[in-house]
């Protein structure tokens, strides 16, 4: 790649495509919809997608790497019934990833709308409030937590909704006594039912922004606490086009804040972002025999400067029951200011191999970003028990545009995934930047469950190449947890994390590990007691190298009303 002047030009006509391209696609709907209720038929669309490339969506760990423990953390509500045999993403970096959203539910006869306050508190002892290597000093802190849970089910709004404020009392350090706010919400109204549907979905997390740094459990005071910010809303149409293909089409509105957590100072806190997208793609599904074409385009643009916008061709043939050839075709322009202006085709073949109704592998090889490029996903489910994912991708992007992508796939993911792959929120993996770069991806989660127990493993690897002469952020991260019902209203759970950045420009090479082991008893329906210790051990490899441990007992009771 070399870098060039970036083409306005070319920016603004492919904005006015795509822009163009959706509001023909509206106007179509809004006639087809007209004559659908002539004739007292509603056309619905089936599966198809029309989102940015989805950045790493199968994290598990806090803004900055490592995870903190939050026994009282807000409850999301649970996902809806999941489609793990709809067709996975498989394209190298492709404009609009193939993961489908499942059909629409029928529209509910009523309206039906809740409303879950909670109240809890929570203790906890560290012997390392200040997490300095030497003169360790420990501390008792209260945290009294407020609670809040909405949904709402009517016949064209969907929507829900938790959020949770707390504040934390330090008994001997007040300077570090804050707030802390977590929140996550998805909604939608169909102005054309089963057509045309204004979606939104938001979340506000708190993290640390990098690796090291990070205490055992969360709690305010910390040098380094972020909170992370990030929302989206735009309409998004599913209609079919005739008897030939379905359009899924979306256009959304961006943003992602940062900003220093309560009593916390950050050096590097990285700057937010506006960013704009717009998509569509038309696919042919089943309808012919053994043949199936998706034609996708997709613009996205950040306020900062950087673009990309690209047409992609992806044919599907079936070689049997199982086995499908995948080849894509296309062009795309990417623009990351200062850094490169990159004009080139998108080209890859490759297999997709169904080992059983609920279970896939993909795997493709070609060119993207005139360099090779390759790209495997894999779904694997074995009966109700065993559940295996995996995916490795390229993507150049901006780190924002990376959290806002992986949002949207956090959504999406949410129902279409089942309750034993899903993380209750969203959260990023590694370390907070403020540079674009070519980010590599590779993610494995294993999950074994049984009646009363469950095994979970999850390693992730992420290589973020800045393009220019600050080098590379290398990380490594496996973490895995077993949980077990000790009976009806107790359950227990033992978890364990290691957490590797082997060279960052910012941060510098650190080595974290961690271990959980926390009870959860069911006083009653609406009462939880929580119990347990965290233990964490961190080491900065570079200079000036320390070495951090922190002991936490903490018990929590909350009360729902």
């Amino acid at each position: 790649m070399r870098d060039r002047p970036k083409s306005k030009a070319t920016q603004r006509q492919a904005r006015a495509l795509l822009a163009g391209l959706f509001v023909t696609a509206c106007w179509v709907a809004l006639g087809t919809q007209a004559r659908a209720q002539d004739a007292e038929v509603i056309a619905t669309a089936r599966y198809a997608a029309a989102a940015p490339d989805i950045a790493d969506t199968s994290a598990n760990s806090t803004p900055g790497g490592a995870p903190v423990i939050n026994p009282l953390a807000p409850e999301i509500p649970a996902a809806p019934t999941p489609n793990p045999a709809a067709p996975t993403a498989a394209v190298p970096g492709a404009p609009a990833a193939n993961n489908p959203t499942p059909p629409p539910a029928p529209p509910p006869t009523a309206r039906a709308f809740t409303f879950t306050p909670s109240i809890g508190v929570e203790e906890l002892f560290t012997d390392n409030a200040l997490l300095t290597q030497h003169n360790r000093q420990s501390d008792f802190i209260t945290r009294g937590i407020l609670g809040l849970g909405v949904a709402v089910i009517g016949v064209r709004t969907q929507a829900t909704a938790t959020a949770q404020v707390s504040y934390d009392w330090y008994a001997r350090h007040d300077a570090l006594s804050g707030l802390s706010v977590q929140a996550f919400g998805t909604g939608s109204y169909a102005l054309i039912p089963q057509t045309l549907v204004i979606e939104a979905a938001g979340t506000v997390t708190d993290g640390n922004v990098s690796s090291f740094g990070a205490p055992a459990i969360d709690r305010t005071g910390v040098a380094g606490r972020v909170l992370l910010a990030t929302y989206n809303v735009g309409p998004h149409l599913t209609i079919p086009l005739g008897d030939f293909a379905d359009l899924d089409a979306i256009a959304h509105f961006d943003q992602v804040f940062y900003s220093a957590a309560d009593n916390s100072h950050v050096t590097a806190l990285p700057t937010g972002s506006t960013i704009v997208q717009v998509g569509a793609q038309a696919d042919t599904g089943k309808r012919f025999a053994n043949l199936e074409s998706i034609t996708a385009a997709a613009y996205q643009s950040d306020n900062h400067g950087f673009y990309t916008v690209s047409g992609l061709e992806s044919l599907f043939y079936a070689l049997g029951p199982r086995l499908r050839l995948i080849g894509r075709a296309g062009y795309e322009e990417d623009v990351l200011p200062r850094l490169v202006n990159v004009n080139a085709p998108i080209l890859s073949v490759g297999f997709e191999y169904a080992l059983n109704d609920k279970s896939k592998i993909s795997l493709e090889g070609g060119e993207r970003y005139n360099r090779a490029a390759w790209v495997a996903n894999a779904y694997i489910q074995v009966s109700d028990r065993i559940y295996v994912t995996a995916d490795y991708q390229q993507v150049l992007e901006p780190d924002q545009v990376a959290i806002a992508n992986a949002f949207v796939g956090f959504v999406q993911l949410s129902g279409t995934l089942p309750t034993a792959l899903l993380t209750p929120n969203f959260t990023v993996n590694g370390n907070l930047l403020n540079q674009p770069s070519l980010d590599t991806t590779a993610d494995g989660h294993f999950v074994y469950t049984l009646p009363d127990q469950t095994f979970d493993v999850f390693v992730s690897w992420r290589d973020r190449d800045f393009l220019n002469t600050t080098g590379h952020d290398r990380e490594l991260i496996g973490q895995a947890t077993y949980s077990r019902t000790l009976r009806p209203d107790l359950t227990g759970r033992f978890g364990v994390g290691y957490y590797r950045t082997y060279a960052s420009p910012v941060f510098g090479a650190s080595e974290v590990y961690n271990a959980t082991l926390q009870f959860a008893y069911k006083v009653n329906s609406t009462v939880d007691l929580t119990g347990g210790y965290a233990f964490d051990h961190q080491e900065q490899l570079t200079a000036p190298r320390l070495t951090i441990y922190e002991n936490i007992v903490f018990v929590a009771l909350k009360k729902r009303f």
